[in-house]
């Protein structure tokens, strides 16, 4: 992995500052760092009264509640990446519709340069990771959850080939939303 420093950053959220230096941050930290900001932002932009109201409409199943949070956290988990992972060169949001709002995943398409053993384990942990994190938030509503992300890795070629699970990229009728780019 490697570590960008504040100044070479081309992102000045403050999530960024937070992922440095990820050598002495475990991935608990990160995923509650990551749940928290999607809570703060999630219940800013829908211009609710703080975590208890878009906990709420969590667990009442609010579609768009929901559908924030989920975006929020697919950004986060989109700069971290970005931070981390040298060879990633972009990360692209695809909101699900076909299922219903208790059982959608943050589904993610990641172009990357290559992919690698070692990015697959990373998302593979940090999907754990956030899984536990969104257990005890809320607990005992989601004690059945496996899984929060829905990961695709597309190289280089595939994305422009678009062809394959790469045609998602240019889909007229659901396309994903580039969340984050080098």
């Amino acid at each position: 992995m490697k570590e960008k420093s504040l100044s070479s950053s081309t992102h000045k959220s403050v999530i960024s500052a937070r992922f440095l230096p990820t050598a002495n941050l475990n991935l608990s930290v990160i995923t509650a760092s990551i749940i928290t900001e999607a809570l703060a932002n999630c219940s800013q932009k829908m211009h609710l009264r703080g975590k208890e109201e878009v906990l709420k409409g969590l667990i009442k199943s609010d579609d768009f509640i929901s559908g924030s949070f989920r975006y929020y956290i697919a950004k986060q988990v989109a700069e971290y990446l970005g931070e981390v992972e040298a060879g990633v060169k972009a990360v692209y949001y695809l909101e699900e519709q076909d299922e219903p709002v208790q059982t959608r995943l943050i589904c993610l398409i990641v172009q990357v340069e290559r992919k690698t053993a070692a990015l697959a384990s990373l998302m593979e942990g940090l999907n754990q990771s956030l899984v536990e994190e969104y257990k005890k938030l809320m607990a005992p509503n989601s004690s059945q959850l496996k899984y929060l992300l829905s990961v695709i890795f597309l190289d280089s070629v595939e994305a422009e080939s678009k062809t394959g699970e790469a045609a998602i990229l240019s889909s007229c009728f659901n396309p994903p939303m580039r969340i984050w780019a080098k």
